[in-house]
Order: C-alpha cells, then structure tokens, then sequence
C-alpha cells in the first residue's frame, strides 16, 4: 500500500511522490468522474488500469465510494497494487458528509491544480461553470491557473475540446452516462517534451473494457 496521506494543496500522496510526478518524462493518468455510488464502476477501471498509471484524478460525484476503495485498499492485496502513489480529486456538486482516510479526515476542494511532467493540469468537478451552455467559463478559470489542461466532470458526457488554448478533457461518467453514451473513464499519456496529450476514452460495460471514440456518436 503506497502511503497515501493528503498534502497541503489536497493531493493525496507524500510530497517526494507529487514532486516526482512533477518531473517525470512520461506519465499515465487514468481519469475517472460521477460514480454516484456504483462503487463497482469505479473499482474496474481501477483494477484494469491502475497498476500502470502514475496517478489517479477523480472529478467528483462518487467521493464516498471513492474514498472507501482508498481505504479497502489498505487490506485488498491486489487492489492496493492498482492504486498510484499520487492521487488528485475534487468535490462535486452531490459530494456531502465527511471523508476518512488512515484514520485522517480528507478535504475535498472544488478545484485543484496538478503538475505532471511539467505541464499544470486544472482539476474540477464543473458544476459552478454552466457547463451546458458552454465550456468558456471553464476554460477561463483553467487559464487563469495557468491550467495547459483542464479536467473536468458533471455533464456526463465524455469529450475531448479545445477553448481559449486549454485542452479539454471529460471522461464520461462511469454510471450514469447521458446523450446516449455508455458508460467511460479515460487515460492521458502526458510527456514532458510535448503540449499535444494522448488521452483515450473507454467504455466500461459488464465483462469488458474497450476504446471509445466519444467524437463518433
């Protein structure tokens, strides 16, 4: 079980593995939002991916079972495999009550800022930038954290966008996916030496997990 306390700026993970995150050359992040209590959905993605990413980021709505595979982790062998040393999560607009980790109460804010390979990444669940009727507001708040990437959740709806020079990534929600899409999570490959970023959608159905391309339907 990697040591998994939360710093001061909410990332949970010691400070020696957020700085190492920081200066990787190459990084996996596997991207996850809006659960709304299927804790099985978010366990899957977890235990299929997890061993290989450098990172989690959950974008909200689902923190109580989120927070509950963190610590099942503690005593789950082969979960606790799957779970990186650095993980990133902010509260959404359905996220209440307390959140224990360790032992330690956990403070989930509405935003977050991570760096990876270098490039700031801006976390947020979205519910507070009118999100259906655009993704300006969003990106304005990334861009005035000097956000290169903005990850967010709320709508349900998986997309990758551009607006105002941030990338845009949402991962779906792994539960209850709307517009008449299934239910997905993603994967961002980030490299220090690039500004393009790989991310990769996929569908989360019972038995299998396969790429999606959201732009297609």
């Amino acid at each position: 079980m990697n040591a998994l306390i939360q710093d001061g700026s909410f990332v949970i993970g010691s400070l020696a593995a957020v700085e190492e995150l920081s200066q990787k050359d190459k990084a996996l992040l596997l991207v996850l939002s809006d659960s709304h209590g299927a804790e099985t959905n978010l366990e899957l993605p977890i235990l299929e991916f997890g061993e290989k990413c450098d990172a989690i980021v959950f974008c909200g709505d689902g923190l109580s079972e989120f927070t509950r595979l963190l610590e099942k982790s503690k005593t789950d062998s082969v979960l606790s495999k799957c779970i990186p040393s650095v993980v990133a999560a902010v509260s959404g607009n359905n996220d209440f009550g307390g959140y224990v980790l360790n032992g330690e109460h956990l403070s989930f804010p509405l935003s977050i800022t991570l760096n990876v390979c270098g490039h700031p990444f801006y976390i947020t669940h979205g519910h507070r930038h009118s999100l259906f009727y655009g993704y300006e507001s969003l990106a304005q708040s990334a861009y005035e954290q000097n956000g290169e990437l903005c990850i967010f959740g709320h709508t349900h709806y998986a997309l990758r966008s551009h607006s105002n020079g941030v990338f845009l990534l949402n991962p779906g929600s792994c539960a209850r996916p709307r517009g008449g899409q299934p239910p997905s999570f993603a994967t961002l490959q980030v490299s220090k030496e690039s500004w393009n970023f790989d991310s990769t959608i996929y569908v989360l159905t019972p038995g299998k997990i396969h790429a999606y391309n959201p732009e297609n339907n």
